[in-house]
């Protein structure tokens, strides 16, 4: 199957896009919002970013962003903490290297948000234990538990991220 641009599609499914971008090259877009490249070079990269989003900052401005080396030796399979060893060139195995990188990323944009909310309670929290009353209004309150809502919402949408694909195991 072919996409726009001069890009193959090798998989595709209600979550994900996977698509071969020259020779050795790919591009995965998943639904939670996290592009992972492999083999782009910046301009590349900012490029196509671009091309789904004018408004998007360069990559290199994001707030979240992780690399991950992989290393091609015949006869070695290996993860360490900053790359990946594996024995052939296989764009599946590809794929499940950038699926598990850009999971690492989604857990940190959460865990980001779940800390924020953390310390945004703590401060409520703290007031309640010293004053014996919130120290917010009651519409400043209503807004923020919808705040803390929307966000529980967006990461139990998810949670699907962590679901490994069959080849994982």
């Amino acid at each position: 199957m072919q996409a726009s641009a001069g890009l193959s599609i090798l998989f595709s499914d209600s979550d994900e896009l996977f698509l071969a971008s020259g020779d050795e090259q790919f591009i995965y877009v998943f639904q939670y919002g996290v592009v992972a490249f492999f083999n782009h070079n910046s301009s590349e990269i900012n490029a196509f970013v671009k091309s789904l989003n004018p408004d998007a900052r360069n990559w290199e401005d994001q707030e979240l962003s992780e690399t991950m080396k992989v290393l091609v030796e015949p006869g070695t399979d290996a993860v360490s903490f900053d790359h990946v060893t594996i024995s052939d060139f296989d764009p599946e195995a590809i794929r499940l290297i950038m699926l598990n990188t850009s999971q690492f990323v989604a857990l940190d944009k959460h865990l980001e948000m779940t800390e924020y909310l953390l310390g945004e309670t703590c401060q409520y929290v703290d007031a309640l234990e010293q004053r014996g009353r919130l120290t917010i209004s009651g519409r400043k309150l209503k807004q923020f538990i919808g705040h803390v809502l929307k966000i529980k919402g967006q990461i139990s949408e998810n949670l699907y991220i962590f679901d490994s694909p069959d080849i994982t195991w």
